[in-house]
């Protein structure tokens, strides 16, 4: 089925805040308002999971504010709702009458308050098929979904997973790097790099108290400055050895 030219418009609208590594909360409320235009009298709603503590929280979407503070720390289990159960089982969950189903027991009260009849709880999974949270839709009436809002319902997961897993993998790198930032500054012995020509491109304070210069005074300077004379021909034998290099140029260092 072809798809109309709003909902490719939004789907690129989305497309490129993740590529602008906007906030994940806003990227995952225009995946929402996405699928409420496309299903109009849809509420939608996008839950994260804390896989410490095996639970839900409600972090996007229209539903009422209340009903979205209540929605934290939901646990992932076969009685938690739609969307706890969904995650549990990590297949779609339809609930057509909130009312009835008895693994909404202890929201149907919440639910009923808000006015929350019918909700459909679909599994947000990474790539490599580690669960991410859930995406819902809900309604203000008992109802079934249709295989057309089955498959928006499908489009927008796709959008939410991409965004959560882009944003999660975003944070590891940052979390890497401040720890290497953190261990090279650190470390008591002398930590550096050089480029493939034996040029500092960085250096540790160890390195700095060990040679006596400043690190601004270290970096682009090649290594062969910093060598004792009787030790230089030992170091270019390593470095040719460790770079790949066939020959070493004695002109870098004059």
């Amino acid at each position: 089925m072809m798809r109309n030219k709003g909902e490719l418009e939004a789907q690129q609208a989305i497309h490129d805040l993740i590529a602008q590594d906007a906030p994940l909360e806003d990227t995952l409320s225009r995946v929402c308002l996405m699928l409420e235009a496309l299903a109009p009298g849809t509420l939608s709603t996008v839950m994260l999971l804390d896989p410490e503590a095996g639970a839900l929280s409600l972090v996007a979407g229209n539903v009422p504010s209340g009903y979205q503070e209540a929605m934290k720390a939901v646990p992932v289990g076969p009685e938690s709702g739609s969307c706890g159960r969904a995650a549990y089982f990590q297949r779609l969950v339809v609930t057509e009458n909130i009312q009835h189903d008895a693994c909404w027991s202890e929201y149907r009260h919440l639910a009923a308050h808000y006015g929350l009849r019918a909700c459909w709880s679909y599994p947000v999974v990474s790539n490599g098929q580690c669960l991410l949270g859930t995406f819902a839709m809900y309604y203000p009436e008992p109802r079934s979904p249709s295989y057309k809002e089955l498959q928006q319902l499908y489009r927008a997961v796709a959008l939410a997973a991409l965004a959560i897993e882009r944003k999660q993998d975003r944070q590891s790198l940052r979390e890497s790097e401040q720890r290497y930032r953190s261990l090279f500054t650190q470390h008591p012995d002398a930590v550096f790099s050089l480029d493939l020509n034996g040029v500092f491109t960085s250096a540790n304070p160890a390195v700095a108290q060990v040679t006596g210069y400043s690190e601004g005074e270290i970096v682009g300077q090649h290594y062969a400055r910093l060598v004792v004379a009787d030790e230089l021909p030992r170091v270019d034998e390593v470095f040719s050895r460790m770079s790949g290099n066939a020959t070493t140029l004695r002109s870098r260092s004059t």
